[in-house]
């Protein structure tokens, strides 16, 4: 009888402590289920990743993302003092900055187009940067600043199979810069621009000053300090030079043909009646090499009448 009694004991003594440690490991997992699991899918198109999404916040990711460095194949592998990537190299990635909204939404501006990609996002991934892909994040702070490590699936992995290398982007601002949207309208057989939340005038320190013509390319990657890619004297360029003043106006030179120095309004990343009422032209400013470049819309006729994809006139600053 004592035996049977020391028996049910221990079977009820067992049974408390799986029935603890059962809701501990409940708990736990309960805290895991916030992070999705995405699917591979693979066919004679290529792979294709899928989730079932739901937004899951994460105040670290939330804010302002520069891309710092890229090709690294582990993240252990980073140093900050030592880049992979030399700033040639940098500059041929295809995204530079990556804004992330607490509600969700993902903005990433392509060094090869002044337009902005909005897409998705939710803790620890970063959906359809390319379609169909589902980039998985990770931050680590190191020396004070927080760095995403940002998995880039390119043809390599989406054609080839191929794993993917990270991009890592460093934290510029927790707050999100309201940046003015564009938006095109077509009307009577012809275009015009405007901006989505209306014209305000935020300041830019690295436009104000004077910029000198140099080139035109139609796209930013290929611009080549060291070769000029317009068949032609530049001096023949429409536009010859750029003045930003800190009050929000823009001196515009034209050439020699055209006669004339036109007065318009800017704002950071844009410049207002570009050329001829309800056009606005994007710039955008890079480093190469340790110069800075302005690269700016140029929409005439082929853009306003044909709907044509503007070319870029390249700008240095004059020192």
């Amino acid at each position: 009888m004592k035996n049977i009694k020391k028996i049910l004991c221990a079977i009820i003594a067992l049974t408390f402590v799986l029935a603890v440690f059962s809701g501990c490991s409940n708990s736990t997992s309960g805290g895991n289920n916030t992070t999705l699991q995405t699917e591979t899918i693979s066919d004679t198109n290529g792979i294709k990743d899928t989730m079932d999404y739901t937004f899951v916040p994460d105040s670290e990711a939330v804010g302002n993302w520069t891309i710092v460095d890229g090709g690294e194949k582990n993240i252990d592998d980073f140093d900050s003092a030592k880049p992979n990537y030399t700033p040639e190299q940098l500059y041929q990635i295809q995204w530079q900055n990556v804004s992330l909204s607490d509600d969700g939404t993902a903005k990433f501006q392509f060094i090869n187009s002044m337009s902005v990609l909005t897409t998705t996002w939710t803790k620890g991934y970063i959906l359809n940067i390319l379609p169909d892909t589902i980039s998985a994040y990770t931050i680590k702070k190191i020396d004070n600043d927080y760095y995403m490590f940002a998995e880039w699936k390119s043809g390599d992995y989406s054609i080839r199979g191929q794993k993917p290398l990270y991009c890592v982007l460093k934290k510029t601002s927790d707050t999100l810069y309201s940046e003015l949207q564009t938006q095109v309208a077509t009307e009577g057989g012809t275009l015009s621009d405007s901006f989505s939340t209306g014209y305000s005038f935020v300041a830019d320190s690295d436009a104000v000053g004077q910029w000198n013509v140099v080139d035109s390319v139609d796209y930013i990657t290929h611009f080549d300090p060291s070769a000029q890619s317009f068949n032609g004297d530049v001096s023949k360029l429409l536009i010859q030079n750029l003045k930003f003043s800190q009050d929000g106006t823009v001196s515009v030179v034209y050439n020699s043909q055209q006669n004339a120095t036109v007065t318009m309004t800017w704002t950071k990343g844009y410049v207002v009646n570009s050329g001829a009422p309800g056009i606005i032209s994007a710039y955008k400013i890079v480093n190469i090499g340790g110069v800075n470049y302005m690269f700016f819309e140029l929409k005439n006729g082929d853009y306003v009448l044909r709907g044509m994809q503007p070319p870029l006139l390249v700008f240095k600053k004059a020192s």
